[in-house]
């Protein structure tokens, strides 16, 4: 991702919500099936397909997991579309991974590369050097997706990339 434009939050809403809707579609569930069966509340369900709920780390996972579809891709707006190398659909299925804890290590490692300290996502996006070191110390375990998406941007990096485990030859 390159940064050319302002901090908005609300983009990885839009983009997560749009992605939420197209798997319920796909899965043939209503809003209220799908918010039963991720004890999710439904006018929130809604909400979030619309963009405009903010939602927490592990809720997201587990509508990903109700839903059967790759966690990393539901923050992709190739979501759902055709791969042109394998031909798979892209929104995959959902696997079991400690996503929070890859999510850290490609951060740190996107810091790392632009020699950049914690605080400095604090200066692009405004949010506190304290929230991000707990995240990255584990102490918060659910935070939203407002605030990780903000770490992301804060690093040039897109959630999908950053949820995704990331091969030793494609670290160098």
């Amino acid at each position: 991702m390159w940064q050319d434009d302002k901090f908005n939050a609300d983009k990885v809403l839009v983009i997560f919500g749009s992605n939420i809707r197209k798997a319920r579609i796909k899965n043939n569930l209503s809003l209220v099936a799908l918010a039963e069966l991720a004890n999710y509340d439904r006018t929130c369900l809604s909400k979030l397909e619309d963009g405009k709920q903010n939602i927490e780390f592990i809720t997201s996972v587990k509508l990903a997991k109700v839903l059967n579809v790759s966690y990393p891709a539901l923050f992709s707006r190739n979501f759902m579309e055709q791969d042109p190398k394998s031909g798979e659909n892209f929104s995959g299925g959902f696997q079991e991974d400690d996503y929070l804890l890859v999510f850290i290590e490609n951060f740190q490692r996107y810091l790392q590369k632009l020699d950049k300290l914690q605080m400095y996502v604090y200066f692009e996006t405004g949010v506190s050097e304290s929230m991000v070191s707990r995240i990255v110390n584990r102490k918060n375990r659910n935070p939203t997706l407002r605030t990780l998406y903000a770490m992301a941007f804060a690093v040039y990096g897109d959630m999908y990339n950053l949820f995704s485990r990331i091969s030793e030859e494609e670290r160098q």
